[in-house]
């Protein structure tokens, strides 16, 4: 998926514009939730989710995800980092 595409699908379902954030190298976040759906696109890097229930899903530059809102996950990066394009609704 392209920067374009994401964007397209966030306007089609009803997300903000999207944005980049960073993901810092070697980030280990706590179990957390947000009170938004997140949209997100890895531009760079290799991003993991790990939720409570123990799975994981390892996103790589090209690959998008869709989490829901109050999903319980953790973000880890490697030694590279990561550049995450989101939208939230």
């Amino acid at each position: 998926m392209t920067e374009d595409e994401l964007r397209n699908l966030a306007m089609e379902r009803g997300y903000s514009a999207p944005t980049h954030k960073e993901f810092e190298p070697n980030l280990l976040s706590e179990l957390h939730a947000h009170d938004f759906a997140v949209l997100g696109l890895v531009t760079r890097g290799t991003l993991r989710l790990a939720y409570q229930d123990g799975r994981e899903d390892i996103f790589v530059t090209g690959q998008y995800c869709d989490l829901p809102s109050g999903t319980l996950h953790s973000e880890r990066t490697n030694e590279e980092g990561a550049t995450f394009y989101l939208a939230v609704k």
